[in-house]
Formats: C-alpha cells, sequence, structure tokens
C-alpha cells in the first residue's frame, strides 16, 4: 500500500476509535454527562422515564454519561454526546438550533452540560420521538403544566437558571419555583 492510503486509513480508524462509557466515577456513571431540552419558546419536550433506569418514573430529557475514546481517554465533545444520546433515545432528532447550555457541576469534579435547543413551533405536528427502553412517553409542557409534573432533579436545576430562555414569552419567576 502507498503511504498516503495507509495515512488516510490510520486517520479513518483514528477518527472511528470506539468511544467508552468509563464506568462508575465515584458516585456517578462517568466522569462528566450531558443532555439536551428542547424548547419551542412557549413549551419544552420532557420525557418520562422508564422503571429501568435511575429517577424512574420522573419527567427528564435525553442525555447520559459522555464517553471516552478507548485509546485515548479523551472525552467525546458534550455536544456530540448530547445529539447521540437523544437520537439513541428518541430515535431521531428534529431541526433545531443551540441556543444556549447549563453546565451543573459538583466539587467532585463531575459536570453536566444541558444543551438548549429551538425548534419550530409546530414540532409536535411534524415530528415524534420513537422511545427505546429508556423512557416510556413524551410531552411538550408549558410553563404552568410543569407544576404538576414529578421533575428529574436535573430539570428542576435547569428550569430554575433557564427559564427565561426555555419560555421566551414568560417571565423566569412565573416559570418555575424550587
Amino acid at each position: 500500500m502507498s503511504p498516503s492510503l495507509l495515512f488516510y486509513l490510520g486517520t479513518l480508524y483514528r477518527e472511528a476509535a470506539p468511544y467508552r462509557d468509563e464506568g462508575f466515577v465515584g458516585e456517578r456513571w462517568g466522569s462528566q454527562g450531558s443532555g439536551l431540552l428542547l424548547t419551542t419558546g412557549s413549551k419544552i419536550l420532557l420525557l418520562h422515564r422508564s422503571p429501568d433506569v435511575e429517577e424512574p418514573g420522573t419527567w427528564g430529557i435525553p442525555g447520559g454519561a459522555v464517553p471516552v475514546d478507548s485509546e485515548t481517554h479523551a472525552p467525546r465533545h458534550p455536544l456530540d454526546s448530547a445529539l447521540l444520546e437523544a437520537k439513541e433515545e428518541m430515535g431521531s432528532v428534529p431541526p433545531h438550533r443551540i441556543v444556549d447550555q447549563y453546565v451543573y457541576s459538583e466539587a467532585s469534579g463531575f459536570r453536566y452540560t444541558t444543551f438548549i435547543g429551538k425548534v419550530a413551533a409546530n414540532i409536535d405536528h411534524v415530528w415524534a420521538p420513537q422511545f427505546n427502553w429508556e423512557n416510556t412517553q413524551h410531552g411538550w409542557f408549558t410553563p404552568e403544566e410543569l407544576e404538576t409534573l414529578d421533575l428529574h432533579f436535573g430539570v428542576k436545576a435547569i428550569l430554575k437558571h433557564k427559564a427565561a430562555v426555555l419560555f421566551s414569552l414568560v417571565s423566569r419567576q412565573a416559570c418555575f419555583q424550587p
């Protein structure tokens, strides 16, 4: 084989190097995580978590541990990981534009990045998720409707800090009080 072909094949191999979960790092699955929260500006998409996951029965977002490269141990980019997790959990990801992010961090070094994606107002008429085993149903919720739901603790934190972005038509205080 020519040196240029070997370089090309080596580059392909490195780019396709398998990522793997780190497993438990302290009390968390992985050293970092990421997820995707979609908003129309007046409603947000939440998924009802199945009995087989952490925080079962709560309403959350698609996301999970950020895997690391099996050779270099470098983490996948959090946005790439969030989009892959969303596709895995929902079957596909609707067209969206990332408008903000929220980073939750702990003293242990663990961090979870939530990317906020803006979707079309009529998205619920043209797209619906196809769930894997991690979630059982979905809903597009207004701030008032959220008050009646059993929310995942991560969603509560996002609402506390990013409600003005998620619900561009209402004030932060009107959206959520922990």
